[in-house]
């Protein structure tokens, strides 16, 4: 799942940043400063390991044992920058290497927990595999001063927590990630109603202005009528309709009182509005005369004689 630029616009930046990448950015995004954090640890951790399977391996290693040993884990540490766009190839590689190399132990378990965190179940159950090899295996080339028994105990105990740790944590990411995917639906149907509330209106004024203009045709068309059917009429009847049928016209061509007007409904018992003011109330309807009288229109606003507040603007409606 992907993420873009606008689902993390409302987010101030140190939180962007406390993300992981993933989380902000989508599978392809860049480092956060949290990554980079997660990077030196994991590092840290990893180097930590594996210098504690080398100071209890050393006496069992020859001098090129040491050197095989410490090139193989270079590998698997230059492998695991790696592990969050290739979690299979990169557990694959350090589990591998982790089961004739001391060094590559630490980078082996940070890999089974990378898998664990990002990688599907059949890569989770090939990295676990590699692990408890390893964990059989590596004892047996160079045992160390702990019984075989021991160690196979506690390599399989370690394998167990680094599996469910990742498991905690890929279950938490997936958690936010669902919930960000249904805020995004949310917001997206909260766009369409409100496209189709104004789609809706836009045909309801359509409607209005189609019975108004007809109205005035019917007019032009009944004094028209009138002057058609009575050749014998006044000179100052025929003047007057004629100036009908002028206004009439000029009116259907030139626009028309369109009327917006807002009641708030005062209930039963509760004081009508303005017998008390907040701090500030009353600085939206400034704006808001200001914008109407820019148009051309009029604002009026206030209580009327039921108590109700009436908010009525008069636009003007050009054809």
């Amino acid at each position: 799942m992907t993420t873009t630029d606008d689902e993390h616009v409302a987010l101030p930046r140190w939180q962007r940043m406390l993300l992981p990448g993933e989380l902000r950015d989508g599978a392809r995004g860049r480092r956060s400063a949290r990554d980079w954090v997660v990077d030196l640890a994991m590092y840290a951790i990893a180097a930590g390991l594996s210098a504690l399977v080398i100071g209890a391996t050393a006496s069992d290693h020859s001098d090129l044992e040491f050197v095989i040993d410490f090139v193989l884990g270079a590998v698997a540490y230059v492998a695991i920058w790696f592990r969050r766009s290739h979690p299979l190839a990169v557990g694959v590689i350090a589990g591998a290497l982790s089961l004739v190399s001391g060094v590559a132990g630490g980078p082996a378990l940070v890999a089974l927990f990378n898998v664990a965190v990002r990688g599907s179940r059949r890569a989770i159950l090939a990295v676990v595999a590699l692990a408890l090899a390893s964990t059989a295996i590596f004892p047996l080339l160079y045992a160390g001063g702990e019984s075989y028994g021991f160690q196979i105990v506690l390599g399989v105990l370690i394998t167990g927590v680094v599996v469910g740790w990742g498991l905690f944590v890929r279950v938490q990411r997936e958690l936010v990630l669902s919930l960000r995917e249904r805020a995004a639906t949310l917001e997206a149907e909260q766009r369409l109603r409100v496209e189709q509330a104004r789609e809706a209106e836009r045909l309801r004024i359509a409607r209005e202005m189609h019975d108004v203009l007809a109205h005035r045709v019917s007019l032009l068309s009944l004094h028209a009528g009138a002057l058609e059917f009575h050749p014998e009429a006044s000179a100052e009847e025929v003047a007057d309709a004629a100036g009908v049928i002028r206004a009439s016209a000029h009116a259907a061509l030139a626009g028309s009182a369109l009327v917006v007007e807002v009641v708030s409904r005062r209930a039963v018992g509760v004081a009508a509005p303005g017998s008390f003011a907040l701090p500030g109330a009353g600085t939206g309807l400034v704006g808001l005369a200001e914008r109407v009288e820019l148009a051309g229109g009029e604002l009026q606003h206030g209580p009327d004689d039921t108590g109700d507040f009436v908010l009525r603007a008069s636009l003007p409606w050009s054809a």
